[in-house]
């Protein structure tokens, strides 16, 4: 698309909208409304950690720039409290993770992730970070 543009020579100034190629390679034009999609990153190894209950804070996962997910299954009878940052508590978490439930990180959060539970058990979180 061409708007005039005084005083330049050539008079006339193009105006780049972005597009990315759909399915069939059709040029698709890019907006808020048609955002390009973005494909899913591609992983070949997975660290699996499993943490004993308790009714203290404990650190769940260190902070690690490279992780993509990270999945906790909770085998334990009790509710364990997930928080992004430190010290995890009953009036400080971000995630609630029921007996016997499974979580999985919405977001790509980088950060080191602490839990505690609501009471102490003989379960175990399973935590995999890839």
């Amino acid at each position: 698309m061409d708007y005039s543009v005084a005083g330049k020579n050539p008079n006339t100034a193009e105006a780049v909208v972005p597009h990315y190629l759909d399915a069939n390679g059709n040029a698709v034009p890019q907006s808020a409304a048609n955002p390009q999609p973005v494909a899913p990153v591609a992983v070949s190894s997975a660290t699996i950690t499993p943490v004993a209950s308790s009714a203290t804070n404990v650190p769940l996962l260190a902070a690690n720039a490279a992780r993509n997910s990270a999945k906790v299954v909770n085998t334990d009878a009790n509710a364990l409290l997930l928080k992004y940052g430190a010290a995890a508590s009953s009036n400080s978490f971000t995630y609630r993770i029921p007996a016997g439930g499974t979580w999985e990180m919405p977001d790509r959060y980088t950060g080191q992730i602490d839990g505690i539970w609501e009471a102490a058990g003989t379960g175990k979180a399973m935590i995999t970070e890839t």
